[in-house]
């Protein structure tokens, strides 16, 4: 079994895990940290970003597509977002897609639409709904944007073809093409003219017949240095435009819905279940079984006491773990989520008393169901509880309602409340009462009913689209204005770094309720048996090594805790890692017709039974079934004694002392056991014969037969080793042993 890994990032996971003769693809998620690279899309035309000059180089070169703004260039085109590296797979291969969480099946609709793709897609019923929810804003913001930004230019449409580096090839890849840098003049308001680069593509057919190895990498370089790029998986030819609402359909209806611990067969030879991960509503963790084997798929999972169903320990306990791959951990783990959530309200509380508005950019499913609860209960606490709550997202009202239907996925105190007939969030109560109101967008009516100071949620964290960029730039000039960020997927100072300068206040409190070390360290010691744990080379906590950057508050797996007992594995991109299996055997079953004349015979010394027969292996669909053997009738008289001389089976123990004696009865009296150390040097053992005995714990027996015969006998788990050069002995050694022990 291997494990390909087509993306770097441990939080934005995929994988395909070849398992025999199955390919299952786990997860496929949509990196958006790309988006920090690019200028904000804003709802409309924007005269400050507009009247942004082009950087220039030293030379006097001007990039037409990229924008120098407090000290840091941006790419002035429409958004782009980086796919998994779907090239280094075969699509047609695909026989199945595991999603766990909705953010992990954003990528789907760029899979779906591939040429061959033929796989089935399997997710709980709320992933399906809440992934497609996430899908749906995207392509509803970023196009209103996009035809917004694009009004009052010509050939929008052509500009949209294509992303700015799919021209670029990443420097670990076959560099064969040429980007196509296409040179214009320009007059600047001092009168003098520049040399204008803008980044165009070129047909694929003639980008495959392009030169220019060298043009490139410098060209890959200085882009990757502008944007001050640190990651080195940055690829920008897996940089792509959004999918457009028709790939969205499409790919939601190839979605098939599945329960907790519904066991569903993959082609005879692949078992898989989803078991409770909570993180979020019907998020789960996958066990992929065969008949002898088991690799269990963890992706973002949560201890803590939320509104989703909670995490089946139990059953992490009594299972028996071939493989562990371990992805989406804690990324903030010195803020502990309990305490963020009462700084967050704390920090909306000061800034209401201040006559001040609160903006919360934040995904519109998920975390924000528990927000709105815990901030509410603070309101009615500090005498605010009449404060308006808007919420504004184009899927805010089905994020909502659909949160509210789905009580079977919910935690034992959300189900008695469903049961009781009462809303089991609190964001139920408060549209009734209209303290918190859903909007499509900005739209009039949002206008009229619109009432400061208040508490906006709305889209998205990144602060690159969506309506939170028009209020971060409405809100940013007042003091008394608080910005919040809880998402740790994006960092608040590169998301607010293209609106400096703001004189509003902004905090970050990261919200992140996946596992930490302390509690993945704990749990793993829980299942009875794991061999191997497989995990990004970021969770690798290197001892002695003092680490700075962004990976600093992620959480680490030290690999010293499992020293000797497991095989931790790390990965990066493109990396394919080799599941350790201690597979021996595979189930096979009896045809009913073979199995009624079958006559076991029981061990004498222990409870198992055994019985020797001949039958016929067929083996279908990775599936074995053993047929009774087609009788033949023996027509000659070589076939008789051919059939009456059936091959026997010897087993049992060996006991020495009878060996011994049974020797003699054969005429060879001078039989014992010497002392093999005695005799050391006069004895021949290679190192193979001595791995094999320390490996499989077998006893070794010289036995002098006479002064000038030795026999050396080596016995195993399942077989019987005898080394004697004389043949005469040989035959009556073995004649010996066949009379020391029982025969089927």
């Amino acid at each position: 079994m291997r494990l390909y890994c087509l993306s770097g990032e441990p939080n934005y996971p995929c994988f395909v895990l070849a398992a025999k003769g199955c390919n299952i693809m786990l997860d496929c998620a949509l990196n958006m940290k790309t988006l920090q690279h690019f200028i904000p899309q804003m709802l409309v035309l924007n005269q400050r970003f507009e009247s942004i000059p082009n950087h220039r180089s030293p030379n006097g070169t001007v990039y037409e597509n990229i924008k120098e703004l407090n000290n840091r260039f941006y790419l002035n085109t429409q958004l782009e977002f980086c796919i998994p590296e779907f090239n280094l797979i075969n699509i047609e291969d695909l026989d199945a897609v595991l999603i766990t969480n909705p953010n992990n099946m954003l990528a789907l609709p760029y899979l779906t639409r591939l040429k061959g793709f033929r796989a089935n897609i399997y997710c709980t019923e709320p992933l399906m709904h809440f992934g497609r929810m996430l899908m749906e804003e995207l392509t509803n913001s970023i196009k209103s944007n996009h035809l917004n930004n694009n009004s009052n230019t010509e050939n929008s449409d052509l500009q949209s073809n294509f992303p700015l580096f799919k021209t670029l090839e990443h420097l670990s890849l076959d560099l064969n093409k040429k980007s196509d840098l296409k040179e214009t003049e320009s007059i600047d308001e001092s009168g003098s003219s520049a040399k204008i680069l803008k980044l165009e593509r070129h047909d694929e057919t003639l980008d495959q017949t392009a030169q220019g190895q060298n043009s490139q990498k410098s060209n890959y370089n200085l882009f990757a240095q502008l944007l001050n790029i640190q990651d080195p998986h940055f690829k920008p030819l897996n940089w792509k435009f959004l999918y457009s609402k028709q790939d969205v359909e499409d790919c939601i209806s190839k979605i098939k819905i599945i329960e907790f611990n519904q066991k569903i067969d993959v082609f005879g030879s692949i078992k898989i279940q989803a078991k409770s991960s909570g993180h979020s509503i019907g998020s789960c963790n996958w066990l992929i079984e065969s008949d002898c084997d088991s690799i269990y798929y963890m992706s973002k999972s949560s201890l803590l006491n939320s509104h989703s169903k909670v995490y089946n320990q139990q059953f992490i306990k009594n299972q028996i773990v071939d493989s562990l791959i371990l992805t989406g951990l804690n990324q903030t783990q010195l803020h502990e989520p309990e305490q963020m959530i009462q700084d967050f309200c704390k920090a909306c509380i000061m800034t209401l008393k201040n006559q001040g508005n609160v903006l919360i950019p934040v995904q519109p499913t998920g975390k924000i169901y528990d927000l709105i609860e815990c901030l509410y209960r603070y309101l009615c606490d500090s005498s605010m509880g009449n404060t308006p709550i808007y919420f504004l997202s184009s899927v805010a009202e089905q994020s909502l309602a659909y949160s509210n239907i789905f009580a079977e996925w919910l935690c034992s105190s959300k189900q008695t409340l469903v049961y009781a007939a009462e809303c089991p969030f609190q964001h139920g109560e408060l549209l009734k009462n209209g303290f918190l109101k859903t909007y499509p967008g900005i739209t009039s009516k949002f206008n009229d009913e619109f009432h400061q100071p208040c508490i906006l949620f709305a889209s998205h964290p990144s602060l690159r689209f969506g309506e939170a960029c028009h209020f971060v730039d409405l809100w940013k000039n007042s003091p008394n204005n608080s910005f919040i960020f809880t998402d740790s997927e994006f960092h608040y100072l590169d998301a607010l770094a293209p609106y400096q300068p703001i004189y509003a206040n902004y905090y970050f409190f990261p919200i992140d309720t996946s596992l930490n070390s302390s509690q993945i360290h704990k749990l793993l010691k829980e299942p009875k048996y794991l061999s191997q744990i497989i995990a990004s080379n970021q969770y690798r906590l290197v001892h002695g090594e003092f680490q700075t950057g962004v990976n600093d508050h992620v959480s680490k797996l030290d690999p010293f805790k499992f020293l000797g007992k497991i095989d931790l594995n790390f990965y990066n991109q493109n990396d394919i890692i080799k599941i350790s299996l201690n597979r021996k055997y595979e189930n096979c079953e009896i045809e009913s017709d073979l199995a009624q004349i079958l006559q076991p015979k029981k061990n004498p010394n222990d409870s198992t039974s055994f019985v020797t027969f001949n039958a016929q292996l067929v083996s279908k669909n990775n599936s074995h079934v053993l047929k009774a053997a087609p009788k033949t009738i023996p027509v000659t008289r070589r076939d008789r004694i051919k059939e009456s001389s059936l091959k026997k089976y010897p087993y049992g123990k060996l006991n020495v002392d009878k060996f011994l004696n049974v020797l003699r009865q054969f005429g060879l009296n001078d039989a014992k056991i010497v002392d093999r150390n005695s005799l050391e040097e006069n004895i021949i053992m290679t190192n193979l014969d001595k791995d094999t005995c320390l490996v499989d714990n077998n006893l070794r027996y010289l036995i002098e037969i006479d002064q000038f015969n030795r026999v050396d006998i080596d016995l195993s788990s399942n077989k019987i080793n005898i080394i004697c050069d004389n043949d005469d002995f040989r035959v009556k050694i073995k004649d010996s042993l066949l009379r020391c022990l029982k025969t089927l």
